[in-house]
């Protein structure tokens, strides 16, 4: 499963968060191969906001059985709003996408990470933090606009 790091480098609540994707770029890769970098924002309980990274794999793969489809797949549904995504898509068609982001924190080896266990679409949203669909306070806009001076170039799937 991937982890997930938070700017203030402490851990998220366990539970359902508001989450937007901001951007997904290429990963740096690891023992089993090429990545991608999904960057989130999440709305906490008390309204603060707070960008969280997760990797998958590249593996873009439908199936019959849910349970066997690659992360990256789930994902983009989730962001679709639980709708089918097409078999090849540009991820900038994502960006902006509104979703559940449900953490936990795990130990691993003496130290404590939040984990990201699912990305749901929003119909899933329990106990939401107040004002989640409504309008963003300043902070959230500012911090999205500066996350959107930051995107690098187009990630294929």
């Amino acid at each position: 499963m991937p982890f997930l790091s938070a700017k203030s480098y402490d851990q998220i609540a366990d539970g359902d968060h508001p989450g937007e994707l901001l951007r997904v770029e290429d990963g740096p890769g690891g023992s089993y191969g090429p990545n991608l970098k999904w960057i989130w924002l999440a709305t906490l309980a008390d309204g603060s906001v707070v960008e969280l990274v997760a990797y998958t794999s590249t593996a873009f793969s439908p199936s019959r059985d849910p349970s066997r489809e690659s992360k990256a797949y789930k994902w983009a549904r989730a962001c679709l709003g639980g709708q089918t995504p097409p078999r090849s898509m540009d991820p900038n068609d994502l960006k902006g996408a509104k979703v559940t982001l449900r953490t936990q924190i795990v130990t691993i080896e003496g130290v404590r990470y939040s984990r990201l266990i699912e990305v749901l679409p929003l119909p899933a949203m329990v106990g939401a933090a107040p004002n989640a669909d409504g309008p963003r306070d300043s902070a959230f806009a500012d911090y999205a606009a500066e996350a959107d001076a930051a995107e690098t170039e187009d990630v294929p799937f």
